[in-house]
C-alpha cells in the first residue's frame, strides 16, 4: 500500500511538471529537470554552473561534527539568499533547500532529523518566516527526513551578527538557544542560510549536544569568503 501510494504521488509529481514546467529563479528561463524532485529544480543549468561551489575540506564550528555548505556566499547565491530574506521571496529556499539536499545526499549516512536554526520573536513577526526553516523543509523533503522545527528555541531577540568583533558575537549568543519541545535524536543535522564564523550554529550545536544529541552536522546553503560582513543567519 505504501509503494502505491508513493507510485501514485511520483506520477502526480511529474505530471504537474509537465504542466508547470520549472522556471529559473535567476533568469526566469526554463528549469532543469531533477531527480529530486518531479517538478524539477527552478534554476536554469547556466544559471547553477555559475554557483560557485564550497571546498569540501571546511573545518566545523566548535561543537559541531561536520559541517556541509553547498556554495560559496557569491553571485549568483547570494542574490538567492538576499531575495529570500529581505525581500520575502520564497522561491529561492526551494532551490536552496534542494541544492543543499543534492549536496549532502551521496556523502554517506543521513541524520535522524533536520533543525532549523530558529528567529528570535521579533525577526520573525517583521519577516513573516524563517529563512532557515524553509530551506529545511525541502531539503528534508526531498531526502525524506522528518523536520523538528520545535526542538530548539531561541530564548531571547539578539543582536545582528554583522559588525561584532568574534568575542562580541560570542557573548551575543550566550544562552540564546534552548531547548524546546521533545528531546534530540542521536544525530542531528542543523540548518542556516549562510555561516560565516560558525558562532550561531556554534550556540546551537551545544544546545542540542547538552541535551543528548550525540553528533550535530551543520548544514548551510552557502559559505561566506573572509572579510564579508554577513554573519551565519545574521542579520537575521
Amino acid at each position: 500500500m505504501l509503494t502505491t501510494s508513493l507510485t501514485r504521488r511520483s506520477l502526480t509529481r511529474h505530471a504537474l511538471g509537465w504542466l508547470v514546467p520549472p522556471r529559473c529563479a535567476l533568469c526566469d528561463r526554463r528549469g532543469q529537470d531533477s531527480p529530486l524532485s518531479g517538478w524539477g529544480l527552478d534554476l536554469c543549468a547556466d544559471c547553477e554552473a555559475a554557483c560557485p561551489p564550497a571546498p569540501d575540506s571546511l573545518a566545523p564550528p566548535p561543537g559541531c561534527d561536520a559541517v556541509w555548505a553547498a556554495h560559496i556566499y557569491a553571485s549568483p547565491v547570494d542574490t538567492l539568499v538576499r531575495e529570500l530574506k529581505f525581500d520575502g521571496v520564497l522561491a529561492p529556499a526551494r532551490v536552496l533547500g534542494m541544492l543543499m539536499a543534492a549536496h549532502r545526499a551521496p556523502a554517506g549516512e543521513l541524520p535522524d532529523c533536520i533543525v532549523p536554526v530558529p528567529l528570535g520573536r521579533q525577526r520573525f513577526a517583521e519577516r513573516g518566516f524563517n529563512q532557515a526553516q524553509e530551506i529545511a523543509r525541502h531539503a528534508a523533503r526531498h531526502l525524506r527526513l522528518p523536520v523538528q522545527a520545535r526542538l530548539l528555541h531561541r530564548t531571547r531577540d539578539t543582536e545582528a551578527q554583522s559588525g561584532l568583533g568574534a568575542a562580541e558575537r560570542q557573548g551575543n549568543l550566550a544562552g540564546a538557544f534552548a531547548i524546546g519541545r521533545g528531546r534530540p535524536p542521536p544525530r542531528v543535522a542543523l540548518v542556516d542560510d549562510v555561516l560565516t564564523t560558525g558562532s550561531t550554529v556554534a550556540a546551537a550545536a551545544r544546545v542540542l549536544k547538552e541535551a543528548g544529541a550525540q553528533w550535530v552536522e551543520a548544514w548551510v546553503a552557502a559559505r561566506t569568503l573572509p572579510r564579508t560582513n554577513l554573519d551565519d543567519g545574521e542579520p537575521q
